[in-house]
């Protein structure tokens, strides 16, 4: 008699693209799942404002560029959420049509594990549960602080970067044992491999940087045209959109040191390798060069949302601030020129990064579901 066929684990990701590396994180988790549980397991990744409300999700993403405190924060249910935020004009929407839209979606796919790597999305889907078929209910936080996490006592795991924001989280009411310190999913996803004359193996002989392009083309332009005139290998991250893109292009063509990551894959691979990230806040690469013992330079503005996070990185002696175009060059120059301070902050994010960071999650929410 043949074996009958299990059927798979239904788990639905929902995430953001604004405001901190919420969709890498989901990305990561996806990628995991389906590599290592690929026949049990069936995957929906879902944006929540950009897949089920777009406009909604334009004006979160301009509301959040200039530092408007549209969510709240806490440990609170969704009724006096919904009280506390009657000034938001995204929270009035969102409760609404979106929680509409996401209670159907929910009963649409009927999910067995639901991961939410926006707090917004786990506070609602914690509010929704008792209205659909019962689910496994997990919030990932992925920044490096909890002070604008939007928390829910009915959420069964909270998954944290570090040890630091799992106390954040038992001081605001959720209890020790529904914490995981998981460290942050990164797409590279292996053991770390500090850099900068802290052990690697992979880290070549000319001093590199890993560029995130997504500052401004001009001051981009300049970091990394001044790089490569002090003899430092250039890695720039892709971006998006034709001009970005092309002042890029121009700059890989002029010098044989600037070179372009060909995907979003390849970047993880570039910081297994380099001396140094220069990335903006917010940046989702910034956890993965931490996840590979890699030192980061953080440069563009810090909107208000940001600010916990670098606080955190800085004072671990992870990263360095640098608020101008000239200082994040200093800096460059100063890590290039001092190996012994650049391995000190490459050891220092080997400590903090949890590299198998992906698999800790996904493991413990399909051993309970």
């Amino acid at each position: 008699m043949p074996r009958r066929r299990l059927a798979k684990t239904s788990v639905l990701i929902l995430t953001a693209s604004f405001g901190g590396p919420h969709r890498g994180t989901a990305d990561a988790l996806s990628r995991y799942l389906r590599t290592h549980h690929d026949q049990a397991v069936e995957v929906r990744v879902v944006d929540l404002f950009e897949d089920t409300m777009p406009s909604l999700n334009v004006l979160a993403r301009f509301a959040y560029d200039r530092d408007a405190e549209f969510f709240p924060k806490g440990l609170t249910t969704w009724p006096p959420l919904v009280s506390s935020s009657h000034s938001s004009a995204i929270m009035t929407e969102f409760q609404n049509v979106g929680l509409a839209r996401l209670a159907e979606m929910l009963a649409q796919y009927s999910p067995q594990v639901v991961i939410s790597t926006f707090p917004v999305a786990g506070a609602a889907v914690a509010h929704l549960r008792p209205q659909v078929r019962p689910f496994l209910a997990a919030t990932v936080l992925s920044e490096w602080s909890a002070r604008h996490a939007l928390l829910h006592p009915d959420t069964d795991l909270y998954f944290v970067s570090c040890r630091e924001v799992r106390d954040e989280l038992v001081v605001a009411g959720v209890s020790w044992d529904r914490v995981v310190v998981s460290g942050v999913p990164v797409l590279g996803g292996r053991e770390c491999t500090p850099c900068a004359g802290a052990g690697g193996d992979s880290k070549p002989e000319r001093f590199t940087v890993v560029i995130d392009a997504a500052g401004t083309v001009d001051t981009t332009a300049r970091l990394v045209a001044s790089m490569a005139d002090l003899g430092i290998r250039v890695v720039v991250a892709p971006t998006s959109g034709d001009r970005p893109r092309r002042a890029l292009e121009s700059l890989v063509a002029r010098s044989p040191l600037v070179t372009q990551a060909d995907s979003s894959s390849a970047v993880p691979d570039a910081l297994a390798g380099a001396d140094v990230l220069l990335a903006r806040a917010g940046s989702s690469w910034i956890a993965e060069a931490v996840a590979t013992g890699c030192p980061t330079i953080i440069y563009t503005r810090v909107p208000a949302f940001e600010t916990h996070n670098v606080d955190f990185l800085v004072n671990s002696g992870v990263a360095l601030l640098s608020r101008e175009d000239d200082d994040a060059m200093d800096k460059v120059r100063f890590l290039f020129e001092h190996p012994q301070r650049s391995a000190q902050m490459a050891e220092c994010a080997a400590r903090l990064g949890r590299s198998m960071a992906a698999r800790t999650v996904c493991e413990r929410v399909l051993a309970m579901a």
